[in-house]
């Protein structure tokens, strides 16, 4: 049968304007941007209608993996967030995956490739969005990955490849974003940290790239207060997702720092994982509100620690105040 190269149907049937190459993984065309997506419920307070949040990141790392699964990587989009998008309001996803199974008829989410790694697929993305769909109300930075392993044992391209995703990735897509949202003096950026940016032994590297984040963020947030942005951190604890299934391990490995990963180990088997579902919501409910926190504790075992952590702050400086005293 003659095919109609404007109108050739995908791998689920639908019509595909886009006829070209396709993902071996997905069957999507390498040169799709977005799909719709399942009408589903109201809107959460908060969200005004027609709001457009722009959410980046990725199930795993693709750093990894067979050959085909990371050729899909490259060139399909991210993973949405909850099923339950809300009526009125588009959620456009960057990332390098497809989205999740339970957004593929949502027509609220879309999909669109983007490495946060990449100046031009960031200004693309962006510009793509900004041109074809509308102005972007809200930004969720959540793309990036985890890097095993103590400071020693990460190669030096290894902390490069984690600073670049965790936070040069954020810088480039709120670089790219706030020129539109300073022409309107609205919008509201959420950077993903973690617990606080509290170190933990072992993950170096990581924990470190979330101290980067906080800094980023409170200095941004000084920075765009009188034109009408709004920045939030958001610190989840530990989540029941692939994150850490997907985190890469050091370029060695030695034996001095087994005491280290077996606190790690210790750290890890007593922590309490937070809701997903729960907290990723509760996060989207902050968008559209009046005076949104600068930090929102995801979790109420990650705000233990940063309560854990900020009275050992203040008593370590009280304890050595005099001799600081001595300074002046």
């Amino acid at each position: 049968m003659r095919r109609d190269p404007g109108r050739v149907r995908d791998g689920r049937g639908h019509l595909d304007s886009h006829p070209g190459p396709r993902c071996p993984i997905c069957d999507l065309p390498e040169q799709d941007h977005w799909r719709s997506r399942r009408p589903v419920a109201r809107a959460p307070r908060g969200r005004r209608a027609g709001s457009r949040l722009l959410l980046t990141g990725a199930h795993g790392h693709p750093r990894h993996g067979d050959p085909a699964r990371e050729r899909h990587d490259r060139h399909c989009a991210g993973p949405g967030l909850p099923a339950a998008a809300p009526c009125g309001t588009q959620y456009l996803w960057l990332g390098q995956r497809r989205g999740h199974e339970r957004l593929r008829d949502n027509p609220n989410v879309h999909l669109l490739q983007l490495d946060v790694a990449d100046d031009n697929s960031v200004t693309t993305a962006v510009k793509i969005v900004e041109d074809g769909i509308g102005p972007i109300c809200a930004l969720v930075n959540n793309a990036g990955f985890a890097q095993y392993g103590s400071l020693e044992e990460v190669s030096l391209e290894q902390w490069r490849q984690q600073y670049d995703t965790n936070v040069m990735g954020i810088a480039r897509v709120v670089a790219a974003v706030l020129p539109g949202m300073r022409e309107r003096r609205s919008g509201h950026i959420l950077n993903i940290s973690s617990m606080g940016g509290v170190a933990l032994p072992t993950m170096t590297a990581y924990t470190s790239s979330k101290f980067a984040v906080e800094g980023l963020s409170e200095g941004l947030a000084k920075e765009v207060a009188g034109l009408g942005i709004k920045v939030t951190i958001v610190e989840p604890c530990g989540m029941d997702t692939n994150f850490l299934a997907n985190a890469c391990q050091p370029e060695r490995r030695l034996d001095d720092y087994e005491q280290a990963r077996d606190a790690m180990k210790a750290f890890s088997a007593d922590s309490r994982w937070g809701d997903v579902e729960r907290g990723m919501s509760a996060v989207a409910d902050l968008v559209g509100v009046d005076s949104p926190p600068l930090r929102f504790a995801v979790g109420t075992y990650g705000l233990e620690m940063v309560r854990g952590k900020m009275a050992e702050l203040i008593h370590e400086y009280e304890t050595w105040e005099p001799v600081t005293a001595t300074t002046d």
